[in-house]
């Protein structure tokens, strides 16, 4: 049987390994980090938006079908890793009443030390409905949520140096 050009580039294609698309299986997820310039110290403590980080992606990615793995309990295992870095946060005090509040990220994700896509992501929020009511840390937490919503569409078909939420 002879293959010819376009067919071959449509298997190579169809093969990537930069496609993680129906892929439902392990994928290990590091502890979400700061970058070390971050000074929103609220953030790192009272917030706790690593804790709320990491639970917005398990059940963004659970629902795309993977099944997240953390560090600890990932041994060995082959599986891709997605490490996702928390690069500034803008918060006044005040609630919604001291304007929007955002967070900047940064991402990769590897297969065997091999990087499968990055990504930079911005998410910003008053608060949504009866913003006024909410604190500075649920505010910033509407932001977490939606970031992950965005990595778990983009870990589907990740891209290099991909634009998430409002970049």
């Amino acid at each position: 049987m002879k293959l010819t050009a376009p067919l071959l580039c449509t298997l190579a294609l169809s093969i990537s390994p930069f496609t993680l698309a129906g892929a439902a299986g392990p994928l290990v997820i590091d502890r979400v980090q700061f970058a070390e310039n971050v000074e929103f110290k609220k953030a790192q403590s009272e917030c706790a938006l690593q804790q709320r980080f990491a639970t917005a992606l398990d059940k963004h990615l659970r629902k795309q079908g993977f099944d997240p793995l953390e560090v600890d309990a990932a041994g060995a295992t082959p599986a891709p890793r997605l490490s996702v870095v928390i690069e500034s946060i803008w918060a006044p005090g005040g609630g919604a009443w001291s304007g929007p509040k955002r967070v900047n990220i940064s991402g990769e994700l590897k297969n065997q030390g091999e990087v499968l896509g990055s990504f930079v992501g911005q998410r910003s929020s008053t608060g949504g409905v009866f913003g006024g009511f909410k604190g500075t840390c649920g505010i910033l937490a509407r932001d977490v949520e939606a970031l992950s919503r965005d990595i778990a569409r983009w870990i589907d078909k990740p891209t290099r140096d991909a634009r998430l939420g409002e970049r």
